[in-house]
């Protein structure tokens, strides 16, 4: 199963729509917030969305944060700005842990990220339980996107450009 993970849109509707066709075979597009208008005019009504801080006064019904479940693989997705990630993901990925996630998914800092947490290690005071990936796909508005295949219980992380 792909999933196509996109953020930071920032009003660039036609990178939504060029990600979305080029990523057609996805089976879940996560979004993860700056940019819920595009997502409504590029006609993705089956994106799973959260609320970045620009779209605050657009989208009052769309929460911060979810927890997803994919089989066996649970992901956190939120923005970012609730736990000023531009200044440190640890407290983000505290609560992710908190919440049992195998994956933080999250957008605002526009910066590609991908990190594996071991078992173990201690993050924002919690010590992980299991492995923890911190995942950013950058932003949309500047090309950058993520995907997350998971085959056989595997999960696989990679970035695209457009």
């Amino acid at each position: 199963m792909d999933i196509l993970i996109i953020s930071d849109s920032h009003g660039r509707v036609d990178n939504v729509r060029e990600v979305a066709e080029r990523c057609k075979n996805a089976k879940e597009i996560l979004f993860l917030g700056d940019g819920l208008r595009d997502i409504d005019a590029a006609w993705l009504d089956g994106a799973i969305c959260v609320r970045g801080n620009c779209d605050l006064f657009d989208a009052q019904d769309t929460p911060d944060e979810r927890i997803l479940r994919f089989g066996e693989y649970t992901v956190m997705i939120t923005h970012g700005n609730a736990y000023s990630v531009k200044s440190g993901f640890e407290r983000a990925a505290a609560t992710a842990a908190e919440r049992g996630a195998d994956m933080l998914a999250f957008g605002h800092t526009h910066t590609p990220l991908d990190i594996l947490l071991p078992a173990g290690s201690e993050i924002g005071g919690v010590v992980l339980q299991k492995p923890l990936r911190l995942f950013n796909p950058g932003a949309l508005r500047d090309g950058r996107f993520g995907v997350l295949t998971l085959r056989g219980g595997v999960p696989l992380t990679s970035f695209g450009e457009i």
